[in-house]
């Protein structure tokens, strides 16, 4: 955390940065960046966030596509004058390819004013003119805004247009003031990987070398350390053993065990004794599997059919997910019905609000069909996606593809990727080939 802040406050002053963050699943690698949060706004900076999603992995610009939207999100809430200047600047140093991004960005709009239409070009063409117009903006936004820090996880789920962007980004001499955070899992981008490929090819084309940061699990004393700030007192060394020999220092799964604890009344304070008992022989029934994902299906399906149903369609969507859109995938009538069926997953943190709308009154939540939900972890993600039928997955896939296409809200040759993940059929390659893109993930 002293090597970001240091980084972040050179980056204030006008430097770049690029760090490659590195760890198992669960390790804390996002806990660890969103330290930053704080220290950014106290310097009016701007920090955004995303990821790549492992279901998602042949969109184009997938994880690019909320750091964009949180950028232009966080300009807009600023004060009318600054918005207004902001705007202006953005405007002249994009020019017409501002029209470039209004597809994927459409709340752009709004700072840049109505934008000409630009003239159709494809695939190739298309994806490098989106890859320019996104430089511009960003070193336009670090230009005034100083530090920018923009942090994306799990690169190893990178498609190559994003990976081209990053590339592009990290190659101009003229951006200054950004704090480029990668975070990927190292045991999965091994061999030909195209993020690994471009880390190498960076190392001659930067003049800066990137910093890199390794996250280890936690240690006995660590868990030691945790334990005694949840429960106030000091544990006992089998209590804590116990722990870290369950969950071998994964901070992600010690967060779970002790939630399964807490369920399971393996643990209770008692008043009487001024102090906290622990049921070791029951703590040692808990069965945690090495694999995540089937530790987190375990705790779904305690969760009532109807729940578990609208998570599973969630999971089709994506790791971040609209509300209005799993509304209509769904069949359910309004946000808040979808919401109150939400509720037990939104309780357990298993899935987060980003809007601050969406706060408890009286039990439950206001009504905003844009607001997005995204699942705390992927592995929770990849969990409810599990228990959905491969037959069922397919259908939902072609829905959202649909949907997509009806409501315009990305650029065709991005929602046939939809239609890949459905049933495979020549008319989705005939479809494809119509709109423009490039059909390479339906082969």
């Amino acid at each position: 955390l002293t090597e970001l802040k240091k980084m972040l406050n050179e980056c204030g002053e006008g430097k770049q940065h690029l760090v490659y963050l590195s760890g198992k699943s669960g390790v804390g690698k996002t806990s660890l960046v969103n330290e930053l949060i704080t220290t950014v706004a106290l310097n009016q900076g701007i920090f955004v966030s995303s990821k790549f999603d492992q279901l998602q992995r042949n969109t184009p610009f997938h994880g690019w596509k909320k750091v964009l939207d949180d950028m232009v999100d966080q300009l807009l809430s600023a004060q009318s004058s600054k918005r207004d200047q902001l705007g202006k600047h953005l405007a002249e140093l994009l020019g017409p390819l501002g029209a470039a991004l209004i597809p994927l960005v459409p709340r752009l709009e709004i700072l840049l004013g109505r934008q000409q239409p630009l003239p159709r070009v494809f695939g190739l063409e298309e994806q490098n003119r989106f890859t320019y117009a996104v430089s511009l903006l960003v070193e336009g936004l670090c230009s005034m805004r100083r530090p920018v820090v923009v942090f994306i996880d799990d690169w190893q789920w990178a498609d190559e247009a994003s990976i081209d962007l990053w590339k592009n980004l990290m190659t101009r001499t003229t951006l200054k003031g950004l704090l480029m955070i990668c975070a990927v899992r190292d045991q999965k981008t091994e061999g030909v990987h195209p993020f690994v490929q471009a880390r190498q090819e960076l190392v001659n084309l930067r003049l800066e070398p990137a910093a890199e940061i390794r996250i280890e699990s936690l240690l006995v004393s660590d868990v030691k350390n945790l334990l005694s700030d949840t429960l106030q007192t000091d544990p006992s060394e089998e209590f804590t053993r116990l722990i870290f020999e369950k969950t071998r220092g994964n901070c992600f799964f010690v967060k779970q065990l002790l939630q399964k604890i807490n369920e399971e009344k393996f643990i209770r304070y008692e008043s009487e004794k001024g102090g906290w008992t622990v049921n070791l022989e029951g703590i040692q029934t808990i069965h945690i599997s090495e694999n995540v994902a089937e530790f987190m299906e375990d705790k779904l399906r305690r969760y009532p059919q109807p729940t578990l149903d609208m998570l599973t369609m969630a999971a089709c969507i994506g790791n971040r997910f609209e509300i209005g859109l799993l509304c209509v995938v769904s069949g359910r009538r309004n946000p808040m019905e979808a919401v109150t069926l939400l509720r037990p997953a939104l309780e357990d943190r298993l899935l987060v609000p980003e809007h601050q709308a969406f706060k408890p009154i009286a039990g439950y939540f206001e009504d905003h069909s844009k607001v997005f939900f995204r699942f705390a972890h992927d592995r929770v993600q990849q969990a409810a996606y599990g228990l959905m039928p491969e037959a069922n997955r397919k259908l939902t896939h072609r829905q959202i593809g649909r949907l997509l296409q009806s409501r315009l809200l990305l650029p065709k040759y991005v929602v046939c990727r939809w239609y890949a993940r459905s049933l495979r059929e020549p008319m989705l390659r005939a479809e494809t080939a119509k709109w423009g893109g490039r059909d390479d993930s339906i082969r």
